[in-house]
């Protein structure tokens, strides 16, 4: 069956998160068209986002291919125009069934269907077994019931079914279609590389930690490619479509340091890290010199670090269940091996006051990385902040219940009572100008944003502004 998969565009305005540089093929959507195409089906991917279409021109495109189904993907903050993509999609062929998938109708299904009646199904947690079944079905006419993951409408009500059990043997798995992408206009974040080509790669799924700002679509437990798969993975995506960067998206990258040291021992061997650089994320306490220094060797140019607070008793208080002085030593040891690191901190927790902000302001210009993140705590569903907002725990609030206001940037729908939102957004703003507006930190700064989506967010700045409120200090 035809099938086409589609990202929905991006509406720019001032209460969305402003358009990043950052940007990658979708490696969800890569993996879903690789299992569709394994099953014999014809597939087509649109990424609207980073082609920067509207959506008549989604709908055109979709008119020119004549899908038997259609899949869109969305976080909750892009729902909203999945829902408007599905529905210009219809205006031309009504008949056409329409699927949603992502973290928004996983941790939502019922409601999600409920609330947009242009989906005809939706795909829960992971995808690549549950769609390729589902369009089988719809191809066959076979009966929905018996297919797990999946939710549908029947008689006007909305079913959903038991989910599938998570995919235990990820080397079952062919390799993702990055060739069904416009690989050409995708651009790398840090630009660490002078090559335009930027690939993701993900080589394990779940994650054992219990931060309360997270959704844990693929779960708790760690499945993993074995070694051997990610260097025949690596081997292929390198040889086809020589990429600058590879970025694992992988939630912690180190989390297994013995699979860790043989894929590293695989990439020295087959010389990989001459015609690439690496990308990666991972837990401060996950590494440590002997592995940085083979990462290194390895050809990794950058980690990532989910730090998330400068204050201990916060870091305490979400589960992140690290120690500020780790993180300290991570920075300077990732440093001190020759790799540039980036640092992530959220503001804005339940019960987090002003000083404890303050402190993590403090100590993300301490450590002192290359690139770091200040982002506002967003309420997403599934998540236990979520549920502490609606209860108002810790003096968490919800403002929004409308998902475009979801964005970590330029969202407006959380704060607590220790901090208003103006004065969050402002905070947020404060971070970004101490951090950056240092000799030998500007430069990076922008390698963080698309000069012409700059306006968004400065009159977004400036509305911020002239709301009343206290200024920080």
């Amino acid at each position: 069956m035809k099938t086409l998969l589609v990202i929905p565009p991006r509406i720019k305005s001032r209460h969305r998160d402003f358009a990043l540089s950052y940007s990658n093929p979708h490696i969800g959507m890569a993996c879903l068209a690789a299992a569709l195409r394994q099953k014999g089906h014809e597939v087509r991917v649109v990424d609207a986002q980073v082609e920067e279409l509207s959506f008549a021109e989604v709908e055109r495109r979709a008119a020119d291919f004549g899908p038997g189904l259609v899949g869109i993907t969305a976080y909750t903050e892009q729902i909203e125009e999945a829902g408007r993509t599905a529905q210009e999609i219809k205006s031309r062929n009504p008949a056409v069934p329409i699927v949603i998938g992502g973290c928004h109708a996983s941790a939502l299904p019922r409601e999600t269907l409920e609330e947009f009646p242009t989906f005809d199904f939706l795909v829960q947690g992971e995808g690549e077994e549950t769609l390729a079944g589902l369009v089988q079905a719809c191809q066959d006419g076979q009966p929905l019931a018996g297919i797990r993951g999946i939710a549908y409408r029947e008689n006007g009500d909305v079913r959903v079914n038991p989910l599938r059990p998570f995919l235990i043997d990820l080397d079952s798995l062919t390799f993702p279609a990055f060739d069904l992408f416009p690989l050409d206009i995708y651009r790398s974040f840090h630009r660490l590389s002078s090559k335009s080509i930027n690939l993701p790669s993900s080589t394990q799924r779940g994650c054992p930690y219990s931060c309360l700002f997270c959704y844990r679509q693929l779960g708790s437990a760690v499945r993993a490619q074995s070694a051997g798969k990610v260097i025949e993975q690596l081997r292929y995506s390198i040889g086809r479509f020589q990429p600058g960067q590879i970025v694992f998206f992988d939630e912690n990258f180190t989390f297994d340091r013995e699979r860790t040291f043989a894929i590293l021992a695989g990439i020295q061997k087959e010389g990989l890290s001459v015609r690439t650089q690496f990308l990666c994320e991972t837990r401060v306490d996950l590494v440590d010199r002997e592995l940085l220094q083979n990462l290194r060797r390895s050809g990794f140019s950058l980690i990532s670090y989910g730090i998330e607070s400068g204050n201990q008793e916060t870091l305490n208080q979400i589960g992140k269940n690290i120690k500020l002085d780790r993180a300290r030593a991570a920075i300077r040891e990732t440093r001190e091996a020759g790799i540039k690191t980036q640092a992530n901190f959220i503001i804005g927790y339940p019960y987090e006051t002003r000083s404890q902000v303050s402190a993590t302001i403090r100590f993300a210009l301490d450590v002192d990385p290359d690139f770091c993140i200040f982002t506002i705590m967003t309420p997403f569903p599934g998540t236990r902040v979520r549920e502490m907002a609606e209860r108002g725990e810790g003096g968490a609030r919800l403002l929004s219940r409308k998902w475009s206001h979801y964005g970590k940037h330029m969202g407006m729908s959380y704060e607590t009572s220790a901090l208003p939102r103006t004065y969050l957004e402002r905070l947020q703003t404060w971070a970004y100008i101490k951090f950056y507006l240092r000799p030998g930190k500007i430069r990076n700064l922008f390698q963080h944003l698309r000069f012409r989506f700059l306006p968004y967010y400065l009159l977004h700045q400036l509305e911020v502004n002239l709301r009343p409120g206290r200024r920080p200090g």
